[in-house]
């Protein structure tokens, strides 16, 4: 269930507008972002306490980057006002929770897929922490792989896909990033250029050795009639060379058509292999995340999409880290009383993982639902953050 908030847990929210002049052959935008500035939220979000920085959380602004940025300088002067002026939201640590990306504003599905460019919300936010997972409309880009918060944390802004980062944040501080944060396998090619693809299920071709067995020691068959090599061969067994599965099919054709995607899918995961910083618990000011990128499918994707197993098993390793403080997947939960408006499993386990791990916050994006900011039984505070942006006022 959810608990209806204490008398001194507001949530404001404010509509931003297209009020741009329309020219001939302009798509309006009928679905515009909106604002939701909560307050008196400290008790529920220890970082906000320990900190005095402000959490910002955004995603699903799907629509081209001159439009987004068009409802970004709305959205800066409400944040600004309420945060209490420029230098406070400049601070701000920040959850980018997936599709904040499109191709073309008319479009939808994925035809608007599109690499996500987010300089226009980093230059806000310049002595503050940014972090970013991928949504299911959300193509990678070599630049997000160095992105990093080297004003505040050091942390990189990309997320680690179910890797758990522990930073940081002490409200004034700039921490040097350590060596773990900065590590790279320099093996490892970070240009999106050609990566030798270890995935063993992608790798269907027979081994020499197992090739070799399959044919009859020719030493055995000089002198034999065609009858008894014949009688021979249908004596000897072949071992059966091993048929992919579907989705182990669909992996290797994705990555056959899309080599610069999958080059940079390789690149992120060895760059952040094992990734861990010193801090952890959020009571003086440090940080325990985890984030998960994409949406649990029938198929793996690239980041946009991971088979159901493997999402499951990811959000479920980063959900048992004793003190994960906040979790930020762009997959949706369905919370209590939202039965009628969310279907199917997937929302459920969602939930679930978020409510038997130890974080306080869980934010979101993918399937635009009310509230925007949800406080459970127990306490727990879930953020939708599908076409919004919700700001956490540090008292």
């Amino acid at each position: 269930m959810t608990e209806q908030p204490p008398k001194n847990e507001k949530v404001h929210s404010y509509n931003l507008y297209d009020l741009r002049k329309q020219e001939e052959g302009q798509h309006r935008i009928r679905h515009p972002p909106s604002v939701h500035i909560a307050r008196g939220f400290e008790p529920r979000l220890p970082i906000l306490k320990a900190t005095r920085r402000p959490i910002i959380c955004i995603s699903d602004w799907q629509y081209e980057t001159a439009t987004q940025e068009h409802f970004w300088e709305q959205a800066k002067v409400i944040l600004s006002d309420h945060l209490g002026g420029q230098e406070i939201l400049s601070r701000a640590i920040v959850f980018v929770a997936g599709d904040m990306a499109s191709s073309d504003n008319s479009l939808r599905g994925t035809a608007s897929d599109a690499v996500p460019r987010l300089h226009w919300l980093r230059e806000t936010f310049p002595k503050g922490d940014l972090f970013q997972i991928y949504g299911n409309h959300d193509l990678m880009d070599q630049e997000h792989l160095i992105m990093a918060n080297t004003a505040s944390s050091g942390a990189p802004c990309l997320l680690p896909h179910g890797n758990v980062i522990r930073i940081s944040l002490v409200s004034g501080v700039a921490n040097e990033p350590t060596s773990e944060q900065c590590a790279i396998d320099h093996n490892a090619n970070i240009t999106g250029e050609a990566i030798v693809n270890a995935s063993p299920l992608t790798n269907f071709e027979a081994s020499p050795q197992a090739s070799a067995a399959k044919t009859p020691n020719v030493q055995i068959t000089p002198g034999m009639t065609k009858q008894e090599r014949a009688a021979l061969y249908a004596k000897m067994k072949f071992p059966k060379k091993a048929k992919p599965s579907k989705k182990s099919a669909q992996d290797k054709q994705w990555r056959h058509q899309n080599p610069d995607q999958a080059a940079l899918v390789d690149a992120m995961k060895v760059r952040h292999n094992n990734h861990t910083s010193s801090p952890s618990g959020s009571t003086h000011g440090n940080l325990v995340l985890a984030g998960v990128h994409g949406i649990p499918s029938s198929h793996n994707q690239g980041m946009q999409k991971s088979d159901r197993p493997s999402y499951f098993r990811t959000l479920g390793l980063a959900c048992e880290t004793v003190d994960l403080d906040v979790l930020v997947t762009h997959s949706n939960p369905r919370l209590p009383g939202q039965e009628d408006l969310v279907k199917g499993d997937d929302a459920r386990k969602m939930l679930e993982a978020f409510e038997q791990s130890s974080a306080y916050l869980f934010v979101h994006g993918h399937m635009h639902v009310d509230p925007a900011v949800s406080v459970l039984d127990s306490g727990k505070v879930v953020v939708n953050s599908d076409c919004r942006v919700v700001a956490f006022v540090p008292n």
